[in-house]
């Protein structure tokens, strides 16, 4: 037998050369063209009028226009011919390998890189179709690792056939790397007896078959249908989105402005092509999001939350419920008379991606209240309330105090004229809770085991009128995560509460957890979903008598802090 070889060199080492694995040929040129178009671009724009003055000089006359386009054609065919042997280099240079332990990719011709991911550490593997690749049958596999966002990484280009199969592979052997680690983790005597510290655990049969056994675990991809965006709620959206109405209204003032001054000032058309690169830039926005969102399609999955949408560029993303630390519910003003509203999440550890231009913060682009709230649902099941779908619609909509939620107090509406009836918080058993927003209003959730901190700022005329500002500090946070212009000695008792019980709501649902209550909802009314329930605690609306000397002593803290700083 013959004996395989292995890459000895510092990038390589560990996996054997028969294991790796090689991308589509297409792969370098589909990273590169965009940059060399607009790098021709620019450089034409750049030169156009010394072309012009060249042709003046009678250049054309001299050589004759046979022998100038040959020599344009010339150098285009070098140029290919160069960026076609750079681009062969680059993909003989690229190649990824699936073992047992881990996934790996490597690439480079002088700066050589490796990547790799554990299996253990795989939150999701994702698949996208960028627009070079729908053109030629080619897709990308993203993989999510547990870590941080420099520990993700893509491997691609492939064809679309391979790609499900190689996203099946990683998933399964991911699996069965998971099922060992765990039953690695389960000390002598079972899962309820802890192992003594620095004693050596013999492994039981159970855990001795797991570890020494590298079949894959089954994958489960089972996928039910949870809601499906119509196209036409999408351009409907779009269209009765005020910023977009005011960017669609300047979009066209600068197109006009540029075609008026060529046709009636006479003005050179290089001259109006900032304007229209402007007003260009305004509906390239808005078609971004149309194509982007596209058929937008969320499915329950074992694994979480599995997304597809795009036009132009198509992705596939799985979105694990354990990594959303935030959502945040948002109706624009115009949308209220249709019904619709938009989903956000704060997703941690998630690496946005630049070629195809998607949004992924967001879960549910546009939909009815029954979609909004089974958005909602899936991610978090209980909100500590006892009459969850009543706290929601209140949130969203209501003005006021009322269940549960503080409002601001009356000395804010200098600061606030138009939201400070609107703006309040509540804390419930589980979940802060935001309401903010008068043209667009927006609902927040932020789980108290998902904060990192909290802070209180108080500026010198929020000091004047009593005031002050409490900042909940999140992974990654795009959402609402502030509530501004509180009474001081509120906003001093819910930052002392928040913190405490920051540190008590710790606890997470599991994969597997999650999938067992998420399957058999998805076909169920979104009225069915939120449980009614008793608090374990009263939300908290204002400071007890009991704390409300250790909370102005706070409050007194917090302002001579402050005026030390000033002072100094």
């Amino acid at each position: 037998m013959r004996q395989q070889t292995t890459d000895q060199t510092a990038v390589g080492s560990g996996v054997e050369e028969s294991q790796w694995r090689r991308v589509h040929p297409v792969t370098p040129l589909a990273r590169t063209w965009a940059v060399f178009a607009a790098f021709l671009a620019f450089i034409t724009y750049q030169n156009i009028q010394i072309l012009h003055e060249i042709a003046d000089t009678g250049v054309v006359e001299f050589f004759g226009l046979k022998w100038i386009f040959i020599g344009i054609f010339v150098v285009i065919l070098l140029i290919i011919l160069i960026a076609g042997f750079l681009s062969w280099l680059s993909w003989r240079r690229m190649a990824y390998a699936v073992t047992d332990e881990a996934v790996f990719y490597r690439e480079g011709i002088l700066n050589r890189v490796q990547r790799h991911a554990r299996l253990s550490r795989i939150q999701a593997v994702n698949i996208s179709h960028p627009l070079i690749g729908r053109i030629f049958g080619l897709g990308r596999i993203d993989i999510e690792v547990a870590g941080g966002v420099d520990s993700n990484f893509k491997i691609g280009l492939l064809k679309t056939d391979d790609l499900e199969a190689l996203r099946r592979e990683i998933m399964m052997k991911s699996a069965g790397a998971k099922r060992e680690a765990a039953a690695i983790s389960i000390p002598e005597g079972g899962a309820g007896t802890p192992a003594t510290p620095g004693a050596t655990t013999p492994a039981t049969s159970d855990q001795a078959t797991a570890t020494t056994s590298k079949v894959p675990a089954e994958f489960d991809d089972r996928a039910r249908l949870i809601f499906k965006v119509p196209p036409m709620r999408l351009l409907g959206s779009l269209v009765t989105n005020i910023g977009q109405i005011l960017g669609f209204l300047f979009a066209f003032i600068m197109a006009s402005l540029a075609v008026g001054s060529m046709a009636l000032l006479g003005a050179p058309g290089t001259a109006m092509l900032p304007l229209l690169f402007s007003a260009v830039a305004m509906f390239g926005w808005a078609w971004s999001q149309f194509s982007g969102n596209y058929n937008f399609t969320a499915y329950v999955t074992p694994d979480g939350i599995r997304v597809t949408s795009g036009l132009t560029a198509t992705r596939a993303q799985t979105i694990a419920p354990n990594r959303i630390h935030g959502v945040t519910v948002r109706q624009p003003f115009l949308w209220r008379y249709f019904g619709w509203f938009k989903v956000e999440i704060i997703q941690a550890g998630f690496v946005s991606n630049a070629e195809d231009k998607v949004d992924h913060s967001i879960l549910l682009p546009v939909g009815t209240r029954d979609e909004m709230l089974q958005a909602l649902w899936m991610v978090y099941p209980d909100l500590g309330v006892d009459r969850p779908i009543d706290v929601i619609n209140f949130g969203i909509e209501g003005e006021g105090a009322g269940f549960g939620f503080t409002t601001n107090p009356e000395q804010s509406k200098l600061f606030d004229p138009l939201v400070w009836r609107r703006r309040a918080i509540a804390l419930t058993d589980v979940a802060i809770l935001i309401r903010d927003g008068r043209l667009t209003r927006t609902f927040t959730v932020l789980p108290y085991g998902r904060l990192q901190s909290t802070k209180l700022i108080q500026g010198p005329w929020d000091r004047k009128r009593d005031l002050v500002n409490v900042t909940f500090n999140m992974v990654q946070a795009r959402t609402n995560n502030a509530i501004l212009h509180l009474d001081a000695q509120q906003g001093v008792a819910i930052h002392k509460e928040v913190s405490r019980l920051a540190l008590l709501k710790r606890s997470k649902e599991s994969p597997s957890e999650w999938a067992k209550r998420a399957f058999p909802a998805a076909d169920r009314e979104a009225g069915e979903l939120f449980q009614e329930r008793v608090p374990k605690e009263a939300p908290m609306t204002v400071a007890d008598d009991s704390q409300a000397s250790d909370t102005q002593a706070q409050v007194s803290q917090v302002r001579g802090a402050q005026e030390s700083g000033e002072n100094k």
